[in-house]
């Protein structure tokens, strides 16, 4: 068992957190969001962490993904204020 733990935190580039590279990743965007993350990538790294995270935490209880599923929907909160804002200043515009 502990051999099995250890292997996995070792060989695992963040541990045990499920999809770490789509974790980190999200976490980097949400955090940079400000920046040059805006774009095509922070929506499909959103739009990625909320289809993998969304039915782990809620079908399949899967409570580990919770790291994910927080930034992610975040991300599509500011991406809809965003869009929405983008959206009120060009229907002002003539």
């Amino acid at each position: 068992m502990f051999s099995s733990c250890l292997t996995s935190f070792i060989i695992s580039p963040v541990g045990v957190i499920p999809c770490p590279t789509l974790t980190i990743a999200m976490g980097m965007l949400t955090l940079f969001r400000r920046t040059e993350a805006k774009g095509s990538l922070y929506f499909l790294a959103t739009i990625m962490a909320l289809f993998y995270g969304g039915p782990g935490v809620f079908l399949l209880k899967v409570y580990l993904d919770i790291p994910l599923l927080a930034p992610a929907l975040y991300s599509a909160a500011d991406i809809a204020v965003t869009y929405s804002k983008r959206r009120r200043t060009n229907a002002s515009t003539p």
